[in-house]
């Protein structure tokens, strides 16, 4: 009787495990598979774990696809460089800077420029700019002065003068034009005082504008 006793409860107590969903047989009576109050599937050791419980610890085993684009997009897209964010907003000189028929004639200036270099080289047989033939000292002089012009403007036109050395280009104008001024006008100027006749020492520098 004892031994019918037992075995009528190790009956009982394995339906109650098919009922709870955890008395598997074998290795899966404690890894089993069960069902949870919403009726939904989950598999665990020892325990069901509800989908709705949260557990602060746990990460996600892939990440979103939507916020790693979102991270590359913003990695691959680079603020793109303008030195106009440097510039005044307001006032008639950053209005001369930004203007694009100002930066159209400075491009058409240049290349002048450059094709003038071409005829004061095959043309003109002075070794220095006053002895040069009139039309010869009109060019230079309209030149230097213009781009003297263009970097004033540039110049007036940021909000912090010292802004002006992170900007490359106008670092390179800046040196251009000293040699400019200093060719064409100082040497100018010191060669007519002294009535030396000695060629000008720094060249003809505005040719580099074309770099």
């Amino acid at each position: 009787m004892a031994q019918s006793g037992g075995l009528d409860k190790q009956s009982d107590l394995r339906a109650a495990g098919r009922t709870n969903g955890v008395g598997l047989p074998g290795a899966f009576e404690e890894l089993g598979e069960s069902e949870d109050e919403h009726g939904e599937g989950c598999f665990a050791l020892g325990r069901c774990v509800s989908p709705d419980s949260k557990d602060e610890t746990a990460q996600p085993m892939f990440l979103d696809p939507a916020a790693m684009k979102e991270k590359i997009r913003k990695a691959a897209a680079r603020e793109e460089y303008d030195v106009t964010a440097f510039y005044h907003t307001t006032g008639i000189w950053q209005a001369i800077a930004r203007h694009p028929h100002f930066e159209k004639l400075t491009l058409t200036v240049i290349s002048l420029n450059a094709l003038w270099i071409a005829i004061d080289t095959d043309l003109n047989d002075s070794e220095v700019l006053m002895e040069a033939g009139e039309i010869f000292q009109i060019a230079e002089y309209s030149f230097c002065v213009y781009f003297s012009f263009e970097w004033f403007v540039r110049y007036k036109s940021f909000r912090v003068k010292c802004n002006g050395l992170r900007d490359p280009w106008f670092v390179f104008d800046s040196c251009l034009v000293f040699m400019m001024v200093m060719e064409t006008w100082v040497m100018a100027s010191i060669m007519l005082l002294v009535g030396g006749a000695g060629a000008g020492g720094l060249g003809n520098a505005s040719i580099l504008r074309m770099a």
